[in-house]
């Protein structure tokens, strides 16, 4: 729980000083491109849900998730809950493995139902995507 609080604080606050620093640089770039300017209105409409999936993610580099998030029109609110909610089966994901690697003599059984679980979880979601871009739906 720790853990999971402090770092979701932290890209909370990053977020914040991202946003400070590079929204109006950003604004400036996304006014010159149309698909920009789609991108940027699909990311205040989406971007509870975009920034949910993209926390579940483990291991993925936060820092690139919060700049995507500071540059984008999500508002504040939406960020902090879709933090909260998605940084929570993540962080757990990832003190589990890195308690199960230290301590692999007693936790080996579990530390392989773990990877092959996750690995197995992202091969389906690989293909389905993929299918779904072959097939055109």
């Amino acid at each position: 729980m720790i853990s999971w609080f402090a770092e979701t604080v932290g890209v909370i606050l990053s977020f914040i000083l991202m946003r400070t620093v590079l929204r109006s640089s950003a604004e400036e770039l996304i006014k010159k491109s149309n698909m920009l300017q789609k991108i940027d209105e699909f990311s205040g409409a989406s971007g509870f849900k975009m920034m949910l999936f993209a926390r579940m993610l483990p291991y993925f580099p936060s820092g690139i998730i919060t700049a995507l998030g500071a540059v984008s029109r999500i508002s504040l609110k939406d960020y902090i809950m879709a933090n909260f909610l998605g940084k929570l089966p993540s962080t757990a994901l990832e003190v589990v493995v890195g308690y199960d690697v230290v301590n692999y003599q007693e936790n080996l059984l579990r530390l392989t139902l773990v990877v092959v679980g996750v690995t197995v979880t992202y091969g389906l979601l690989w293909w389905y995507n993929r299918r779904k871009l072959v097939n055109g739906y």
